[in-house]
């Protein structure tokens, strides 16, 4: 496991590489070309269809090269390392491949891969680019014209920031014949937590893209029997949109909606850098011995939280329940104890994490203030959304969305709050997710930025007594810990005032 974390090696179902396979194979290739070969299954199985096909590999794993030495006899030419930094004899008229998993932060030489890919396709790319889709930009620029391509990759490029570029790029080449998405509740590969599809390319000859659902890696059949598919002109695509919305054909769309940041910021939670030391219980409080002035109350976890709005009686709750709810702040440790705690981090290495080490202090934290709404960055079905009435700071596991001027009052942040936890609110947020595997979905801070909400500024005076009338009803029942057993009556009203607005 720790090579394939290394080098985000993840293998392919023989499924799978049979039907990739098929497909490149529809073109009648000379010069196969696999950049990140592996143990071989991909040109195993050309070799076995179409023999007389000259074959071209890359491996950086010395142990995966030593591997597909032994396994493989036929004859292919092997290159050993980087494929990125790898020029290879042959331009292939056929790419398969089955890209590393690595995510930005964990490329070596990030910047000069960047810098070689403007070079050979003139499209500055994203710093956050994965691997994953810098080897298909390479491969393309190097797919001769009217050759074809198979590549399993994550679909996070799709919805992502840094998938604008890609998306771009293969649009320009002409190349992008169809999507095949599997359900983000399909693991593709048993051993990695990741999402998956399937880009089949025809570099120079395509000008329209279809976009394929598969509930099972199982319904993968002959190309041309694919179906729940729908098909795009090009110059019908969108590369700043969310592609994922392609799929489904589903765009909700209002007159009345603005992108989130023309009201509010967004802002990520806190990175302490080392969260066993900086979140304390108040049972670790009253053993160190510490005074509130190093404390803040804090939301560590998101599960921690039980009810849509965090009120101080919430807060108590966790405080006596014995949750990790304090984050220390040794700016202002002045007292023995705390000056010895502080010394006790040095000498359990706290300083040396990552995030301490390029801090200074090594234990000074971000001034990220409390946020009146809270907003989960991973979710499953159900966006979670808290209203915060409190001081209490968040770490990453939630966002904070902070309400611009004028709109900054305590009225417009329980407005905000009723809007986002309706089901309308949260189908039109959900085009500007992010899916991983197992049904997982992440928000990153410039997703919600950009996403679609009413534009509450056109809730006239009635609506909004009437709006808050029903947020005070549910915090009197949080507070009372009682049971609402007409919580989705309160939701179907709420959807019923903001839905008219968007008529």
């Amino acid at each position: 496991m720790t090579e394939k974390k290394e080098f985000g090696q993840f293998f392919t179902s023989k499924k799978i590489a049979e039907f990739m396979t098929k497909w490149v194979l529809l073109g009648n290739p000379k010069q196969v070309l696999d950049p990140a070969v592996g143990e071989g299954i991909f040109l195993k199985l050309i070799h076995q269809l179409s023999p007389a096909t000259q074959l071209q590999a890359c491996e950086i794993d010395p142990k995966m090269v030593q591997r597909f030495r032994n396994n493989n006899s036929y004859q292919v030419k092997l290159y050993e390392g980087d494929y990125l930094f790898t020029k290879v004899q042959h331009k292939p008229d056929a790419i398969i491949c089955n890209p590393p998993y690595l995510r930005f932060q964990k490329i070596d030489r990030r910047k000069e891969i960047l810098q070689n890919l403007k070079n050979m396709t003139g499209f500055s790319f994203s710093g956050y680019t994965n691997a994953a889709a810098m080897f298909l930009v390479k491969c393309l620029y190097e797919l001769k014209s009217g050759g074809r391509s198979a590549f399993i990759i994550p679909y996070e490029f799709l919805n992502a920031g840094y998938g604008k570029c890609v998306k771009e790029y293969l649009l320009k080449e002409k190349a992008l014949a169809k999507i095949i998405l599997f359900d983000s509740k399909v693991n593709v590969f048993e051993d990695a937590l990741t999402t998956s599809c399937i880009l089949l390319m025809e570099k120079g000859c395509c000008d329209i893209v279809e976009f394929c659902n598969l509930h099972s890696v199982e319904d993968l059949t002959d190309v041309s029997l694919l179906n729940k598919k729908r098909s795009y002109q090009y110059t019908d695509l969108d590369c700043n949109a969310k592609w994922l919305n392609y799929f489904t054909g589903h765009q909700e769309s209002g007159r009345h909606l603005i992108p989130m940041k023309d009201y509010v910021d967004v802002k990520r939670g806190i990175a302490t850098g080392c969260n066993s030391y900086f979140t304390l219980s108040r049972a670790q409080v009253d053993e160190l011995q510490l005074t509130e002035q190093v404390l803040h109350p804090c939301i560590v976890k998101a599960p921690d939280i039980t009810t849509g709005i965090l009120t101080k009686h919430e807060l108590e709750r966790m405080e006596n329940s014995n949750k990790k709810m304090f984050l220390f702040d040794g700016k202002q440790a002045t007292t023995k104890e705390e000056l010895q705690y502080l010394k006790k981090g040095e000498e359990s290495g706290v300083p040396q994490a990552y995030l301490t080490s390029h801090r200074h202090p090594w234990y000074s934290l971000e001034k990220t203030p409390a946020a009146p709404i809270l907003f989960s960055v991973f979710s499953r079905n159900h966006m979670k959304i808290i209203r915060n009435e409190t001081q209490a700071r968040h770490l990453t596991s939630f966002h904070g969305i902070y309400l611009r001027e004028p709109n900054d009052t305590k009225e417009n942040a329980n407005l905000l709050y009723c809007y986002l936890i309706t089901p309308l609110a949260q189908r039109i947020l959900h085009q500007s997710h992010r899916e991983y595997a197992n049904g997982l979905d992440k928000f990153e801070p410039g997703d919600l930025q950009n996403a679609q909400i009413l534009d509450l500024s056109l809730i006239e005076d009635k609506d909004r007594k009437e709006i808050e009338q029903i947020y005070l009803e549910m915090r009197r029942r949080q507070i009372e810990r009682a049971k609402i057993k007409g919580e989705m009556e309160y939701l179907e009203k709420l959807e019923e005032i903001f839905q008219k607005y968007l008529e």
